[in-house]
């Protein structure tokens, strides 16, 4: 018997009351018939005139291990590049492409609240949704891969991941036409099908958001002092169980390269951060 998942997000726009970031996007992925849960730390990227209207983002994720999950899309981790196109329709309004790890291993997947169409190298998942790679292609364990989300004013959104040749390789379109966007993320999620958190293996390493000035190149994210501009931070679908204990955020020196993930390491939950 084939189980089929499904992967749907609800969000909601931040809003600043007090200097107190709230209201924060929600992912949750359902399988037939069992509902499963997701956990996740989520980096905000201060989204001001230049990111807002840009049609361009790169992150870098680093999986430093594959997921003790059982695969097939359910009990897995995820790192990724999101962003929140401006549709005015908070239930179709989001785009994402990162790594996947479970117990075989690692692959790209991109996904959007629409309907996703894959290049060759993508097979077809969540009713249409999204794509995913074969294992260890463009990405692996212990391996920087870039991944990209565009925008060219066609009608939909290309989700790219580089090769180790740095060549890029569109894996998905992803069918939101709104080219400006009102939130960009880097997010470590785990996902399991129990009620109880599974405490997965989720080592994610990011480095260096980028947007594009077009006509300049790609910039670095840009630096912002105000309180809450770029933000870490931790949610979870289930009340009343965090990721904080078995999973932190690390920051580092550079304040463009961060971790996300399971540690035993001294961390924080979360934390406003300025680059």
């Amino acid at each position: 018997m084939t189980t089929k998942y499904q992967l749907s997000r609800s969000s909601s726009y931040r809003v600043l009351v007090s200097a107190v970031l709230s209201v924060i996007l929600l992912t949750a992925i359902y399988s037939n018939p069992v509902f499963a849960y997701n956990d996740w730390y989520t980096h905000w990227f201060w989204v001001n005139n230049d990111t807002k209207y840009s049609q361009d983002f790169q992150l870098v994720i680093y999986p430093g291990s594959q997921s003790n999950g059982t695969g097939n899309l359910s009990n897995y981790v995820t790192g990724w590049l999101g962003a929140e196109p401006d549709t005015g329709n908070l239930a179709s309004n989001f785009v994402q492409v990162g790594v996947i790890a479970d117990g075989s291993g690692v692959r790209w997947f991109a996904y959007t609240e629409a309907t996703a169409t894959c290049f060759s190298n993508g097979t077809s998942a969540w009713s249409g949704k999204g794509c995913i790679g074969a294992y260890n292609d463009h990405v692996a364990v212990n391996l920087w891969s870039r991944f990209e989300l565009v925008n060219y004013g066609q009608g939909f959104w290309i989700a790219r991941v580089w090769d180790q040749n740095n060549n890029p390789i569109d894996v998905a379109k992803l069918y939101i036409s709104t080219a400006t966007v009102t939130a960009v993320d880097g997010t470590s999620e785990q996902a399991y099908s129990s009620s109880t958190s599974l405490q997965l293996d989720m080592n994610f390493w990011y480095y260096n958001p980028q947007y594009m000035k077009w006509g300049t190149g790609f910039q670095d994210w840009p630096s912002y002092t105000a309180y809450y501009q770029n933000w870490y931070d931790q949610r979870t679908t289930v009340s009343g169980k965090y990721l904080c204990g078995a999973y932190g955020l690390i920051l580092q020196a550079n304040p463009r390269f961060w971790f996300n993930g399971k540690t035993t390491s001294p961390h924080i939950c979360s934390s406003p951060a300025t680059f």
